[in-house]
């Protein structure tokens, strides 16, 4: 079908509405009226002409970015989805007109986030950007031309008005600047004939994020047996939200990995204001669970054999994650189960950390080794004379196969190391029992910290703890949304 011009669409809209039956009716279209106006943050004229109103609401919305979504949205709940609201809905295309900055608006914009150091506007810009966000800008200029050339979803509000709303309202920037850009957007509203967004809720000036932030990065294989993989990070805050800061398509060779964790630690910094991730967590394939993630370098020149003061599990909980049973519906149910056991409140009871010995033997520990009490496992480190990496990767495997979500052992096993077991032994039951199970991953860092200042405690830098929470997942909607 031959779609009209601007003014055609216009006026085609307009009769599509009134020969709704909602509209027709004065006492619905008053309903259909009142539930639009908080959408669109506007208030729509009132006329005794049943045209004239109509006509007014199109207008209103056409003026307000997302307005006509808006407005599709209600009628599609008034009138379900028939063939005028469908007709409706093609024709707004034709209104939609993207936002074009001029050179003089986007010179002004870059000045003021350039006016602070660091980074201060990058939450605002990953909220705008996300689920696209293909690389992280390091400097405003870049940050805005990527904003103006991504498309925003049909009748949504540009992405950079979206970043500059968004900053506004942020905790995360300085007064001046926010001011600063809320003047910005009234000059810009005013010129495109928008209304002005409505004023951010009040929250306390110069105050950090309080949420903890939460860095997931995720190393899928590429090939099988092969030393690349695909990169993939998010930043995690609140309930459930999530920001991605990378989805790489390209495959990276996993030693190159270290290289870029300074970069996501800044971006994190950026984001709370400077402080570090609550926790860094990442999502390896099981081959890949002995990496020695928390011992990566930040702030170091070699992030694999820098100073041991700046490793990545002293500064911040580290902990890493089962890829594969992330990607299995079928495991949710028990992995849930076993979840809701550990985190039931307080110290975990003797009876539901189960110990395991990483003996190699005919059948390994068989699918009834983890009694269903059973929501945390100890590995304990191998017999002197059987250092082989088979022998913990057996004990793991019954562990994660059986649903437990969280593991603790001694990544070492070279013929050379000798964990004293009795040292392992006693630090394990500490950490697993002396105090609340939620504080694992910082128990297990502090440990961490001490065994960097005590030549006795040399072996627990190679501490590891696997904790995997099916409830804190990336992606939006339910549990399992892993990519």
């Amino acid at each position: 079908m031959h779609e009209p011009d601007a003014r055609g669409a216009l006026s085609e809209l307009t009769e599509i509405l009134i020969a709704l039956d909602g509209f027709r009716d004065d006492p619905t279209r008053a309903v259909i009226i009142d539930e639009l106006e908080p959408q669109i943050s506007a208030r729509i004229p009132r006329h005794t002409s049943v045209r004239r109103e109509v006509l007014a609401i199109v207008q209103e919305c056409l003026r307000v970015p997302g307005g006509l979504a808006a407005l599709i949205e209600v009628l599609t709940a008034f009138h379900g989805d028939n063939r005028e609201v469908e007709r409706f809905r093609r024709l707004a295309e034709v209104l939609t007109v993207p936002l074009a900055l001029r050179e003089g608006e986007r010179r002004e914009l870059v000045a003021v986030l350039g006016s602070q150091p660091g980074r201060p506007w990058l939450a605002a810009y990953l909220e705008a950007a996300s689920p696209v966000v293909e690389r992280l800008p390091t400097d405003p200029g870049e940050a805005v031309a990527v904003l103006e050339d991504l498309p925003a979803p049909q009748g949504m509000t540009p992405r950079v008005l979206r970043f500059t709303q968004a900053l506004v309202a942020s905790r995360r920037a300085p007064e001046h600047m926010r001011e600063a850009v809320d003047r910005w957007n009234t000059r810009l509203t005013r010129r495109l004939g928008l209304p002005h967004p409505s004023p951010p809720p009040e929250r306390e000036l110069g105050r950090p994020a309080d949420e903890d932030a939460l860095l997931v990065l995720s190393l899928q294989p590429y090939l099988p047996l092969g030393d690349s993989c695909l990169l993939s990070a998010w930043l995690g805050y609140g309930e459930d939200g999530w920001l991605t800061l990378l989805q790489e398509d390209e495959p990276r060779l996993l030693s190159q990995v270290p290289y870029m964790i300074d970069d996501f630690m800044t971006v994190v910094r950026d984001y709370t204001g400077g402080r570090p991730p609550g926790r860094v967590e990442f999502l390896l394939p099981r081959s890949l669970l002995d990496l020695p993630v928390d011992q990566w370098v930040t702030n170091g020149r070699d992030p694999v054999g820098g100073t041991l003061e700046s490793a990545l599990g002293v500064r911040c909980p580290v902990v890493v994650r089962d890829l594969e049973r992330a990607t299995d519906q079928l495991a949710y149910h028990e992995w849930a189960r076993r979840w809701d056991a550990f985190t039931g409140g307080g110290a975990l009871p003797e009876d539901e950390v189960l110990w395991l010995g990483p003996g190699r033997r005919a059948g390994g520990h068989g699918p009834r080794a983890v009694p269903d009490s059973v929501c945390a496992v100890v590995v304990e480190p191998p017999d002197p004379e059987d250092r082989s990496s088979a022998a913990t990767a057996d004990a793991l495997a019954t562990a994660l196969d059986a649903g437990v979500p969280v593991v603790l052992w001694e990544r070492r096993t070279g013929p050379a190391d000798r964990t004293p077991r009795g040292a392992f032994r006693w630090t394990a039951r500490e950490l697993m029992h002396g105090g609340g199970s939620e504080q694992l991953p910082e128990r297990v860092r502090s440990f961490r910290a001490d065994a960097l200042r005590s030549a006795e405690l040399e072996w627990g830098r190679h501490i590891a703890l696997l904790w995997d929470d099916p409830t804190r997942t990336v992606g939006a909607g339910g549990a399992l949304r892993w990519p």
